[in-house]
């Protein structure tokens, strides 16, 4: 069983909107009230005696989790691949759709009410980083009508300079054209998107001057990180975002740490079991309850993220997702959970590799990397190297190949690019 927080146990306001969330999905969603039933009202409100929702259950059991009759699954799925996705379901609900990177898609559905908080939610943020009406923000994000970064994005510019209308997928010289025509006081954009127009900038083929630089929906790696500073002097501040919750911790200018809206979510960071665990140590998933959003009640919903708190409702580091945790062959025998940051590390130092991906496809590791215009001739080599002592050191052993390429492609309609990826046999 999972226990409060002390921040959030004691907090009277955030009792009373997980309360009102909580009565809200008991009257109007058959799931909860069967799952949850009025009980869960007694005092004290014993969030953390619920159950879970995973992604699997949310998919599997939705026409009956939605509060409202109108939202239903295969309509929804049929205007999601339709040619007017972007728009409004039934004039009043904004429908997206997870990346799936873990394998399963998920289908969010927020009222323009619910939507424009969310937005709202974002403008602290970013005054925060002196961001304000008239500052030329330019986003790079999902090409997709359907994913949330689209969406948002384009709401978060409403009244400022028109940005460029680039994606993560325009190709290169395009993006450094629009953004030296546009000269953008501030980037905003996927950590890998941001990290290749800092190699473009640092390799003299781009040339623009933000001041701030913001990042989120995908891992923050320790060398990307680096490459934005060297490009800008601007360290990226993260935002921790899903389509099920656009803001669940969010950085600052000055402070490493990611503080959790309490207003806005409420989040227990828990083992494989769902048991709490103790500050500082990496946590196996996040427990989501989304208090704003009520069409599609969200309570103590599964994200499978990996992240470390400072403190309670202060996130220290996001680690990557433990569903990418590999099993590989143990160096004396049986398997071995090998959690992706493993497998990154070695990267922190290789700077002359432009962009990798490791694949695992159930037999061997390969190793996919984009040469930067310095490297040498024995770079394979010593990725190969690199890579093997990381595994040798965490006592695992499996066949590793290294090969160069030009490019890593991004995955899905969020287009996407993992540094860690799972594939079946027969995908290779």
């Amino acid at each position: 069983m999972t226990t409060l927080t002390p921040a959030a146990s004691l907090d009277p306001a955030r009792l009373a909107r997980a309360r009102s969330l909580v009565a809200h999905a008991v009257e109007r969603s058959p799931y909860y009230r069967e799952t949850i039933g009025p009980d869960a009202l007694q005092e004290p409100l014993v969030l953390h005696e619920m159950p879970t929702l995973s992604k699997a259950t949310l998919m599997h059991e939705f026409d009956r989790i939605v509060t409202d009759p109108v939202l239903r699954l295969a309509e929804l799925e049929t205007h999601l691949s339709g040619p007017h996705a972007g728009t409004l379901f039934a004039g009043r609900y904004r429908v997206f759709a997870s990346s799936g990177s873990s394998g399963l898609r998920g289908v969010f559905v927020h009222s323009e009410d619910e939507f424009a908080h969310w937005v709202d939610a974002h403008r602290p943020v970013l005054a925060r980083l002196g961001i304000g009406p008239s500052t030329r923000l330019a986003p790079i994000g999902a090409p997709s009508p359907y994913h949330l970064t689209k969406q948002l994005f384009a709401a978060l510019g409403a009244g400022r300079p028109a940005p460029p209308r680039v994606s993560v997928l325009t190709p290169m010289p395009e993006i450094v054209s629009a953004l030296e025509s546009f000269q953008p006081d501030a980037l905003i954009g996927y950590p890998t998107a941001i990290g290749d127009l800092a190699r473009e900038q640092l390799e003299h083929r781009l040339h623009i001057a933000p001041a701030a630089v913001i990042t989120g929906g995908e891992l923050l790696t320790s060398e990307t990180e680096q490459r934005i500073i060297e490009a800008w002097g601007a360290r990226p501040v993260q935002v921790y975002a899903t389509t099920a919750a656009p803001i669940v911790a969010a950085g600052g200018p000055n402070n490493r740490d990611l503080h959790v809206p309490t207003e806005l979510v409420w989040i227990e960071v828990v083992d494989k079991y769902n048991h709490p665990v103790a500050i500082g140590t990496p946590g196996h998933k996040v427990l989501l309850t989304n208090l704003v959003n009520r069409a599609q009640p969200l309570i103590r919903y599964e994200l499978t993220d990996s992240v470390t708190l400072a403190a309670p409702d202060v996130i220290a580091s996001i680690d990557g997702r433990s569903d990418d945790i590999l099993t590989l062959p143990g160096t004396r025998g049986g398997e071995l959970s090998v959690h992706p940051l493993v497998l990154r590390a070695p990267f922190a130092t290789l700077r002359d590799v432009a962009a990798y991906q490791v694949v695992h496809d159930g037999r061997e590791l390969r190793v996919r990397i984009v040469p930067g215009p310095d490297a040498g001739s024995d770079l394979a080599d010593r990725v190969h190297a690199a890579v093997r002592a990381a595994l040798e050191e965490a006592g695992a052993d499996a066949p590793l190949q290294v090969e160069t390429v030009d490019e890593i492609e991004r995955d899905g309609h969020a287009a996407k690019r993992k540094h860690v990826k799972r594939i079946s046999p027969s995908a290779t």
